[in-house]
């Protein structure tokens, strides 16, 4: 014959970090015989004992009784981290080491969402702006923490400490606000956020000076030379345009007059695009060049002429208005600037040529953040879009690659008028294009996605 002491269970059976609890044992003799009874505690991780409680003195065969200890969770500990520990029972001349485990509670903390209240190019902020900041933090766990938020990004002078209580769920906590130096570059910087001293986390956020755009509107963004100027003749937005013509309104012989932007600093895959409509001599070399001056190597990459000499791509001396798009087969980083440069020869002359919403787009890069936090506030370009054949006769196949909702499908004639529209069903990514009474010439086929705009040209051949 002899005692045995069974555990039967514990209250609570969880913890939350840095709490004091008393935890309750709750204890049988299992055994066949009686005996003086004595207990030590012990916690051998994730915890320390601040009160043992008494405990009967003598058990006889099919007692049940309670013993109580005081534990304090070390606020180390984890979401489902134990604190490890025996109860050193002896009854008679026999041991039990009965062995027990205390699950912990902890909050389980991401910073899911920044947002910024003002301007957005995409998703990215703008240099040289304040922005009210706000994060969306969602906590996973069961336990609520409360204590001291700090966050900083150094470099920007964006840091902060601010009191919150965080239930299971999400909450919203404003940081204040959030000033952003001048700057030209593509750049992601990291918002480094402390929940007190057992959580870190960290967000990126993309900032960029936004595509360069220029609508002819305030002159601010170009420097002319030779006859360039703004007039308010023509226009495809606002009320004014860049032309190259003087006081007769034609372009003169012998002109070599050049519109220069100031510097823009590229990012990813640059391109340049704008709307342009001339009327130039139907022979000679009368016409505009597009250039790229890279700042940097001091080369000029020429892109195009149009105008008379065999130069005229979409099959006429006069055009309306019609957009133009070039790649700038040019780094990451890279200081440019934009340089047209109207030449004409010493015979005739005509009106020239009118240039509006000039613009620079690039693809900022993607960068990844830290473990358990979501993506950052700038996302991916919109779209790839191909074509083929190009040109063609009747039937084309468009092809879009993105990883963002495509929301719908425009083509354009060389006029800017929409000729075809597509809303795409469910995740369409492909369509044929069956031309019906349209003319040869140039089309733009401009796709939109939930994160932006991507354009291609195509070339209708009957």
């Amino acid at each position: 014959d002899r005692p045995y002491i069974c555990l039967d269970y514990f209250t609570p059976e969880t913890v939350r970090a840095g709490n004091t609890y008393n935890i309750t044992f709750y204890l049988r003799n299992c055994g066949t015989a009686d005996g003086a009874f004595e207990y030590s505690p012990e916690i051998i991780s994730g915890g320390t004992i601040d009160y043992i409680g008494t405990a009967p003195d003598t058990l006889t065969v099919g007692d049940t009784f309670s013993v109580s200890i005081q534990i304090t969770a070390d606020d180390t500990l984890k979401n489902g981290d134990l604190i490890r520990g025996k109860l050193d029972c002896t009854c008679g001349d026999f041991e039990f080491p009965i062995p027990f485990g205390i699950r912990t509670i902890a909050p389980v903390i991401d910073v899911v969402v920044m947002y910024f209240e003002g301007d957005y190019s995409g998703n990215a902020l703008l240099w040289d702006d304040t922005y009210p900041a706000h994060a969306l933090i969602q906590n996973t766990s069961d336990a609520t923490f409360d204590g001291t938020i700090s966050f900083d990004c150094a470099e920007y002078g964006f840091s902060g400490a601010v009191d919150a209580v965080l239930i299971p769920g999400t909450t919203s906590v404003s940081l204040g606000e959030f000033t952003i130096p001048e700057g030209t570059s593509p750049v992601t910087k990291p918002i480094n956020f402390h929940f007190g001293s057992l959580y870190q986390d960290t967000f990126w956020v993309s900032i960029l000076r936004g595509d360069f755009f220029d609508d002819a509107e305030t002159g601010d963004y170009f420097s002319t030379s030779g006859n360039w100027r703004r007039t308010t003749d023509y226009s495809i937005s606002g009320i004014h345009s860049y032309r190259c013509a003087d006081a007769s309104g034609n372009y003169p012989n012998n002109a070599n007059d050049w519109l220069v932007s100031d510097t823009i600093i590229i990012g990813e895959d640059a391109t340049l695009s704008f709307w342009m409509r001339y009327e130039v001599t139907t022979y000679g070399s009368d016409g505009l060049h597009t250039n790229i001056i890279a700042l940097d190597s001091g080369d000029t990459l020429h892109l195009d002429y149009v105008g008379s000499g065999g130069a005229l791509p979409l099959l006429g001396f006069e055009t309306g208005w019609t957009i133009w798009e070039y790649d700038i087969p040019l780094p990451p980083q890279t200081p440019i600037k934009i340089a047209f440069n109207f030449t004409s020869d010493g015979e005739d002359n005509a009106p020239g040529v009118f240039l509006d919403d000039i613009q620079v787009s690039w693809k900022p890069t993607v960068v990844d953040t830290s473990a358990g936090i979501s993506q950052q506030t700038r996302k991916p370009v919109s779209a790839d879009i191909e074509i083929y054949p190009n040109p063609f006769n009747s039937t084309c196949k468009i092809e879009i690659n993105s990883d963002f909702d495509l929301t719908g499908i425009k083509i354009y004639d060389i006029y800017g008028r929409i000729v075809n529209s597509y809303n795409p069903v469910g995740n369409q990514r492909t369509l044929l294009w069956d031309v019906e009474n349209l003319p040869s010439g140039l089309y733009l086929i401009r796709a939109t996605t939930e994160n932006g705009t991507t354009s291609r040209k195509v070339i209708l051949e009957r």
